[in-house]
C-alpha cells in the first residue's frame, strides 16, 4: 500500500495538531539535540498556553485568532 512505501522509506505525515508537533518535537531525540534546555522550557510552556487558549473553539475561530494575532 502507498502507507507501507512511505513508511518503508521513512516518510512520515506531518502532525495534524499542535499537540500532535510537541509530542512529535518531544519524541525525537535529534530535533531536541539542536536547542539548549532553556529554549526547549520556553518554547513548550508558550506552546502549551497557547493549547490552553484555543482549546475548544472552532477550526474557524482558531484561524481568526491566528490571523487576527499575526
Amino acid at each position: 500500500s502507498d502507507l507501507d512505501e512511505r513508511v518503508g522509506l521513512g516518510l512520515y505525515r506531518l502532525p495534524g495538531s499542535l499537540q500532535e508537533a510537541i509530542e512529535a518535537y518531544q519524541a525525537d531525540e535529534t530535533v531536541r539535540s539542536w536547542f539548549p534546555p532553556v529554549f526547549e522550557e520556553t518554547y513548550l510552556g508558550v506552546k502549551r498556553e497557547e493549547l490552553k487558549i484555543v482549546d475548544g473553539n472552532t477550526a474557524d475561530t482558531i484561524c481568526a485568532m491566528y490571523r487576527d494575532r499575526y
